[in-house]
């Protein structure tokens, strides 16, 4: 007679409600996963596959599309992705023209800042030197300045100075010199895409600095160069991954974590105050949005 293990019934019906039990649950996370792709805080694996070791660290990381996340420290890739930004938030909270027109304004900055003033003073002639920077508009009456090039202190000095030897209590001269300071002003004022220049090459520290002089051929040549934040996280991440891929024993990989806490923080010097400037722009534009577009909830 054969020996026959029996499972009780009890049994059975506790194992199907544990593969039932444990079926659902991974239901439910995957669910939960697929439903948060349309919200503003999607699921993503990104973290997970970033972190990954072994030997299918490089395939596991390059699922993740930016692994290093060198793509916040490209201007045209941010630049783009900012003007996809600027469309899907119009479409998604239905806009009117004003308010692209503001999207528009915080996003890329006017083509001119605009003052009014009936006349120049008489006599006073704006250099032609400083066209590209200020002009003025007769038929319309405006006094224009540059979008592009705004105005710096200095010229703002050259045009104060150009009314320096006339009536000071004259009414044009207070209007043209009230005008200037206007302008100067709403200059100061920069886009996002501005400002996000400035990270990238405004700051000596973040973006380095190159020493140059001409030579007799009248080529520039380079004295000096100071390496910024920008530059050197660039160049230590294949050093890094270099050394990983060498490593065989343990104190090698105790160094690698040395290594890898001040890539990390290199890597946070350089690339979160980008992330911070996207979001304070994402705030300042939901800030000009009316309630019922507000009750649309967080643009996905």
């Amino acid at each position: 007679m054969s020996d026959v293990r029996r499972i009780g019934v009890l049994a059975i019906i506790f194992l199907v409600i544990l593969r039932v039990a444990i079926g659902w649950q991974l239901l439910y996370e995957g669910l939960w996963k697929l439903n948060t792709q349309d919200s503003s805080s999607p699921w993503t694996a990104e973290p997970y596959l970033k972190n990954a070791q072994g030997p299918l660290r490089g395939y596991f990381r390059s699922l993740a599309g930016d692994p290093d996340d060198l793509n916040w420290l490209d201007n045209k890739f941010m630049c783009d992705k900012w003007d996809r930004l600027k469309e899907n938030f119009s479409k998604f909270y239905n806009l009117n023209p004003q308010q692209i027109g503001f999207v528009n304004y915080v996003l890329n900055g006017p083509e001119e800042f605009v003052q009014k003033l009936d006349a120049l003073p008489e006599g006073l002639i704006l250099p032609k030197d400083y066209a590209s920077v200020l002009k003025y508009d007769a038929e319309k009456k405006q006094l224009i300045c540059s979008g592009k090039y705004h105005m710096t202190p200095t010229e703002r000095q050259v045009f104060l100075d150009l009314a320096k030897d006339l009536d000071q209590e004259e009414k044009s001269v207070k209007s043209y010199i009230s005008a200037i300071n206007e302008l100067y002003k709403e200059a100061k004022n920069l886009s996002y895409k501005e400002k996000l220049q400035v990270i990238y090459k405004g700051n000596p520290e973040t973006a380095g600095i190159t020493w140059t002089k001409t030579n007799k051929e009248g080529q520039e040549e380079t004295l000096a160069k100071k390496v910024g934040e920008i530059e050197l996280y660039r160049n230590l991440l294949p050093r890094y991954e270099e050394k990983l891929g060498e490593a065989k024993i343990e104190y090698q990989y105790d160094h690698l974590d040395y290594d890898k806490a001040d890539l990390m923080s290199r890597k946070y010097t350089v690339i979160e105050p980008i992330k911070k400037l996207e979001q304070d722009m994402l705030l300042r534009l939901q800030g000009f949005l009316e309630t019922d577009q507000l009750r649309k909830g967080s643009l996905p």
